[in-house]
C-alpha cells in the first residue's frame, strides 16, 4: 500500500498575523509578544515540523516585521518605514 505522510501544516488566507502568532505560541508552547494594534494579514502555509525559529524567519521574509528574542520571549515588532 501507499503510505501517506501528513505533515503538520498550518495554512491560512488573509489571516491576521496576531492570530497566527497566537496559534504558533500555543503549538510550540513559547511566548510571543506582539503589538495588538498591528493590522497585518498574511496568506500562506507554515510547516509545523520546522522549529519555531525557522517559522518566525519565514514570517519575517513575508511580513514587514522584525522578530527578536529576549529571555525565551519572542517579540514581534513592525518594521519602521
Amino acid at each position: 500500500g501507499v503510505q501517506t505522510c501528513a505533515l503538520p501544516i498550518l495554512s491560512f488566507k488573509n489571516t491576521e498575523l496576531g492570530g497566527i502568532l497566537k496559534q504558533l505560541s500555543r503549538y510550540y508552547n513559547v511566548r510571543i509578544d506582539y503589538d495588538k494594534q498591528q493590522q497585518i494579514t498574511c496568506s500562506g502555509k507554515l510547516n509545523l515540523d520546522d522549529t519555531i525559529e525557522q517559522i518566525l524567519n519565514t514570517i519575517t521574509e513575508t511580513a514587514p516585521v522584525v522578530i527578536s528574542k529576549e529571555n525565551n520571549v519572542y517579540k514581534v515588532t513592525i518594521k519602521k518605514k
